[in-house]
């Protein structure tokens, strides 16, 4: 579904996530368009196969051929395994 500038509309999940970067004050996800753009640009370089996982289904949710839930599920393992759950 496109909005009228011509760009997807904003996909959100059920629930946000809460993320932290080491010491960092804690930052909320709410779907996955922010979490692709977190895992691009915020994430550690030690990037493990949950990372790459939440990548692609984050990304697949966004051309809506992935659940946005089920990237979220994908995106809480990558959080986990990098010890960025907040």
């Amino acid at each position: 579904m496109k909005n009228e500038a011509g760009r997807h509309s904003i996909i959100y999940w059920s629930a946000p996530i809460h993320v932290r970067i080491g010491n960092g004050s804690s930052e909320t996800i709410f779907g996955p368009e922010a979490a692709v753009e977190y895992l691009k640009y915020r994430w550690p370089a030690d990037r493990g196969s949950h990372y790459l996982a939440a990548m692609r289904a984050c990304s697949e949710a966004l051309c809506r051929r992935e659940s946005p839930d089920f990237a979220r599920e994908l995106f809480v393992a990558a959080a986990i395994e990098g010890d960025m759950l907040a």
